[in-house]
């Protein structure tokens, strides 16, 4: 005889619409990224508008400063300096790196050699045409190294030779004392 279950298809349907799905934790914890990434992002767009409202500050070009190693009292370093930075508005900081800019702290590294002869070339090439070279050996390891210097050269200066020697097919490279 056969058994009738009309009744229990009702109880098969309720139970399945019960069973767990089994992605349940996976779809949780997607859903969690999601909204932590929304939250961070929102965090870094709030933060970002905050630090940068302000706009930069430019950078004096062509500024003049007279050189602080003269023989000059240390009153009228002082006063001079205050005059200098309440004319322009700079800092403190500002005003060092000007200094440090028009000061003779900057040498233009053209060459560097495992072999000093090749070296002594070098120089002696940048020395006929004027230049102020120094080389300087350096021990890497077992190994010495030996750098060719021209300088001692005011930042624009620098930068021009830098750029004449990158243009001779030198590899150039601006160095401070």
């Amino acid at each position: 005889m056969p058994i009738d279950f009309d009744g229990d298809d009702e109880i098969l349907e309720k139970s399945r619409s019960r069973m767990s799905d089994p992605l349940a934790d996976h779809k949780k914890k997607a859903r969690q990224r999601l909204l932590g990434a929304v939250f961070f992002s929102f965090f870094v767009f709030v933060l970002c508008l905050v630090l940068l409202r302000d706009e930069p500050r430019s950078f004096v070009d062509k500024v003049i400063v007279e050189d602080l190693f003269e023989a000059r009292s240390l009153q009228k370093e002082k006063k001079d300096d205050k005059v200098f930075g309440e004319k322009l508005n700079l800092s403190i900081r500002d005003r060092r790196i000007i200094e440090l800019s028009n000061s003779m702290v900057w040498m233009v590294r053209v060459g560097v050699f495992t072999d000093k002869k090749n070296a002594q070339i070098l120089k002696d090439r940048l020395t006929s045409e004027g230049k102020l070279v120094l080389i300087v050996p350096k021990k890497i390891g077992i190994l010495f190294i030996y750098y060719v210097k021209v300088g001692p050269l005011n930042q624009e200066s620098a930068e021009k030779f830098r750029r004449q020697a990158l243009s001779r097919g030198l590899d150039a490279d601006i160095d401070r004392l």
